[in-house]
């Protein structure tokens, strides 16, 4: 005795083998999943980069004309050791900019002599390389 095929008709006049009809869905299935997973690989998310060197370039350029703005007439200025010297009067000012462990920027600004010379030194300085740093 043989075994009775099942037929499926998707097209009028046309019967399907159920062999075939299994065939074309995992055809289907394999091509849908390449697809996605084409699209897929094709999405790439990068990883921030963090530009420290121009970071430093710009808090450097703030803090020279931040000086300028505030009277300091600068003496020496070494980009490299993030040093910049200067008087304003009797005032000794130093402003050092470091680079920290985690890519951060560091400006230290240190004012010596007579305080009643310019009480307000620092505070011109502070208001004048945040406006240039666009804070």
């Amino acid at each position: 005795m043989q075994k009775a095929r099942k037929y499926f008709v998707l097209h009028p006049g046309k019967e399907t083998d159920v062999k075939e009809l299994c065939s074309r869905t995992y055809l289907v299935f394999l091509l849908g999943v390449t697809v996605l997973a084409t699209m897929l690989s094709a999405c790439v998310v990068y990883e921030p980069y963090y530009y420290p060197a121009s970071q430093y370039d710009r808090v450097w350029e703030s803090a020279m004309k931040a000086a300028g703005d505030a009277g300091i007439t600068i003496s020496t200025a070494d980009r490299t050791t993030g040093l910049i010297l200067g008087r304003k009067g009797p005032t000794d000012v130093t402003i050092a900019i470091q680079t920290l462990a985690d890519g951060r920027i560091k400006l230290q600004l240190n004012v010596r002599g007579p305080e009643d010379a310019d009480p307000y030194l620092k505070d011109r300085f502070l208001q004048a390389y945040q406006r240039y740093m666009g804070r």
